[in-house]
């Protein structure tokens, strides 16, 4: 059977969604429901970021963050259309109602995002745009170093989506004397620009650079979009710093990654915890000889 997954090229002018035909296939034959075990925390999939949405049923997940390597889009418009599009139509697909999209470009090609995720989710869908900025040492001649990246929020539905603010951490007052000491004291939610560190070349907080340079960003994504339990999918997963911390505030995840060097690093940290799956290896992970692998269920029919 082939179920056609359809393309959204366009909103109305109200925001609403309007389909233009197919834009690629699933053969749902292949739709293998990668199901946690009941103490189940994580499942890691050797998987292509399409290959892994296209196997996942509908309306599953929770939250999805959504980063891709720059070397995977490269610096030309319509190669990155043609990478993002199929990508973010499943993403759309397998978020729950209630379910929240966190797409992270950097400033040069996340407009692009913007057109191609309005199209598929709905202007009304779209929540915010975070500037996450950071200290920069480079120097650039004739333009202003970069110092930011993009964060981009749609959700599935503007009625159902989680938002918890009581349980994003607030963070101090630039100028506390001017708000007195009570305010001062509790401190203030973060607005729409989020600073934090990026640790210069070199240093030995550097030896773990995605999971220092993100670590706090997925924290603050996962607290405020998310409750405990919920199921998080990381399509670009690199070292697994997205399972990391939906560990650690009581989520499940899943995860997916190509790279060799990013699934060894992920078997380091997660081949010996109890509820933690594998998918989609033809043999045992690397650097992870003797573990116990959960293949992909079977094809459902």
């Amino acid at each position: 059977m082939v179920k056609t997954s359809d393309s959204t090229d366009d909103v109305t002018e109200r925001g609403e969604r309007r389909s233009y035909g197919p834009t690629h296939t699933i053969n749902t034959d292949k739709i293998r429901l990668p199901v946690l075990e009941p103490d189940g925390k994580g499942r890691i999939f050797q998987a292509e970021s399409l290959e892994m949405l296209t196997q996942l049923p509908s309306g599953t997940m929770d939250m999805v963050y959504f980063a891709p390597p720059s070397n995977s889009t490269g610096n030309c418009p319509d190669t990155l259309t043609s990478f993002l599009k199929p990508r973010l139509v499943e993403v759309h697909r397998v978020l729950a109602t209630h379910g929240t999209l966190w797409f992270h470009m950097d400033c040069r090609m996340v407009h692009y995002g913007k057109i191609l995720l309005d199209g598929i989710f709905g202007r009304t869908n779209f929540i915010n745009e975070i500037i996450r900025t950071y200290e920069s040492q480079a120097t650039r001649p004739r333009s202003w170093p970069t110092g930011h990246d993009n964060l981009l929020l749609y959700v599935k539905d503007t009625r159902k989506y989680v938002f918890r603010q009581e349980a994003i951490e607030r963070i101090p007052y630039m100028a506390p004397g001017l708000v007195g000491p009570e305010k001062a004291a509790r401190g203030k939610l973060p607005t729409d620009t989020w600073w934090h560190t990026q640790f210069p070349t070199g240093t030995q907080e550097n030896t773990d650079e995605e999971e220092q340079k993100w670590r706090g960003v997925l924290r603050r994504m996962i607290e405020a979009s998310s409750r405990p339990g919920a199921l998080i999918l990381d399509c670009f997963a690199r070292d697994g710093a997205t399972g990391v911390v939906a560990l650690e505030l009581g989520r499940r995840f899943l995860l997916a990654e190509t790279s060799p060097e990013s699934l060894a690093a992920m078997t380091q940290r997660f081949g010996t915890m109890d509820g933690i799956s594998w998918g989609g290896f033809e043999s045992s992970p690397p650097n992870c000889s003797g573990h116990a692998l959960l293949q992909p269920a079977p094809a459902e029919r």
